[in-house]
């Protein structure tokens, strides 16, 4: 049963088909960023786009697992880049296309490599990398926030500009509604799911076919409730919208 009009939840994948019907502004875009001598296909069903979910985070070997061992090979996955500190900030490596993380500083108007920040910025991540290390229970009880956290630990209010950015994109919340030792904590699960993030090299929605092969799925079926009856069975409460 599927509540929305769609299979895969944060999966999205619109077939640029679809995208020719939007408003005539937005075509362009397409038209220009399509592949050489293939303009003149556009509305034609040759370009699919991910509007939803654009990676797989955590350890590659589960997702390589099921894409070879249950999808027969027809898909695979290819390392995109890793982020530090929970979607704080780029990695402190290239990514495996070469390509290097930049930070914007809004304030001097400047752009820092990754391997080129200043001291107050190296502490920073210094310290985020070192929560998923940290035991809660050596945490002083009268530090509530993580901005509380950070500055007892020295880092500056520039870089603390940046890690409040990292985290309103992961949890949004800003660093005096994040608990000190909740983020401990989701920081743990971070480093336990794995460092890297991986796509399927078709679309995300090509694992949501397979996955769905042999069932039947009903769209617009919203479950209201679930009851136990009395013969130790389950009955599901439906809404068709």
């Amino acid at each position: 049963l599927e509540a929305s009009f769609h299979v895969g939840g944060r999966v999205r994948t619109v077939d640029e088909a679809d995208i020719a019907r939007l408003p005539a502004p937005h075509q362009p875009w397409f038209r220009a960023h399509s592949p050489p001598g293939a303009a003149a296909a556009f509305g034609e069903h040759v370009f699919k786009m991910e509007v939803g979910a654009e990676f797989v985070h955590g350890d590659a070997g589960r997702l390589a697992h099921y894409l070879r061992h249950e999808m027969g090979g027809e898909n695979q996955s290819t390392q995109l880049f890793s982020w530090a500190q929970g979607d704080g900030g780029p990695s402190d490596k290239p990514a495996p296309n070469g390509g290097i993380g930049l930070y914007y500083d809004g304030q001097s108007d400047a752009l820092m490599r990754f391997d080129e920040l200043p001291q107050d910025m190296r502490h920073m991540h210094e310290v985020l990398w070192g929560l998923a290390d940290t035991d809660v229970a050596g945490v002083d009880p009268s530090i509530a926030s993580l901005r509380a956290y950070l500055r007892e630990r020295g880092v500056s209010e520039r870089a603390m500009g940046f890690a409040e950015a990292g985290y309103a994109n992961t949890v949004a919340l800003s660093l005096d509604e994040l608990g000190a030792r909740e983020t401990i904590e989701l920081e743990r699960t971070f480093a336990e799911e794995g460092e890297g993030d991986y796509r399927t090299t078709h679309t995300l929605h090509a694992v949501i076919g397979h996955m769905r092969r042999g069932l039947e799925v009903k769209r617009r079926h919203v479950v209201d409730r679930v009851e136990e009856t009395a013969a130790g069975g389950v009955r599901l409460c439906v809404r068709v919208k």
